[in-house]
């Protein structure tokens, strides 16, 4: 009597089915990175017009959600502990609202006027032109153009982003660059009062011409569409 003979039987991955389970099993894996690598950039794209109107307008929002919430939970919860946790949740939900209205209304307005209007705010807040025609008259300019960061004024350094640039030329007029290849460039052109946009150095760039005057001699300008 012969004893029956054993097949092989075939492996998982030798299945038809195998190779299947693993190709769905790498796409359930790399899908949510992707989504959410396309949603993050989505939303860089977006906040990056309103960044500047979202750190001021959030933060005003932010400082009236903690202070009202803070006095009305007094009657809600006797430990101050507690009333600093609701308000310091409620500051950020009201933060992240600031953001989400802004990034909405890109959708409506342009992005340039959003810039325009959040970095306005923040150049009049941050830079004193007046200061700044002195320090660039005070400048020996006999080696270079394009100043080191360690030869500015502290309120460049506060107003400006990591990467700016920041020239004088030889009329001392200041300009700073910021921005780069993905967001475009803007910044701060200032010249001495009662001058008007100096166009001769810009005349050969046709994107620079998105400017605004925010003060005697000092202009904001962009190459965002």
């Amino acid at each position: 009597m012969t004893s029956p003979t054993l097949e092989a039987t075939p492996t998982p991955a030798g299945r038809p089915g195998g190779s299947r389970v693993l190709k769905w099993t790498l796409i359930a894996a790399v899908l949510p990175y992707v989504v959410f690598f396309a949603f993050a950039s989505v939303v860089f794209f977006f906040a990056f017009h309103v960044f500047y109107l979202w750190a001021y307008a959030g933060a005003f929002a932010s400082a009236v959600a903690f202070t009202a919430t803070l006095l009305m939970s007094c009657r809600m919860f006797r430990k101050i502990r507690h009333r600093l946790q609701l308000a310091a949740q409620l500051s950020a939900i009201a933060f992240a609202v600031a953001g989400i209205v802004l990034i909405g209304m890109s959708f409506l307005v342009s992005g340039q006027r959003l810039l325009f209007a959040g970095y306005s705010l923040h150049a009049r807040i941050w830079l004193d032109a007046d200061k700044t025609r002195t320090w660039a008259n005070e400048l020996d300019l006999s080696q270079e153009s394009a100043l080191s960061s360690t030869r500015w004024p502290l309120m460049i350094k506060v107003m400006t982003i990591e990467g700016a640039r920041v020239d004088v030329d030889g009329e001392r007029n200041v300009t700073i660059y910021q921005g780069g290849p993905l967001t475009g460039h803007w910044g701060v052109y200032i010249t001495a009062r009662g001058r008007d946009w100096t166009g001769e150095r810009w005349a050969d760039n046709p994107k620079y011409d998105r400017i605004k005057k925010v003060a005697d001699g000092v202009w904001i300008w962009s190459s965002m569409n």
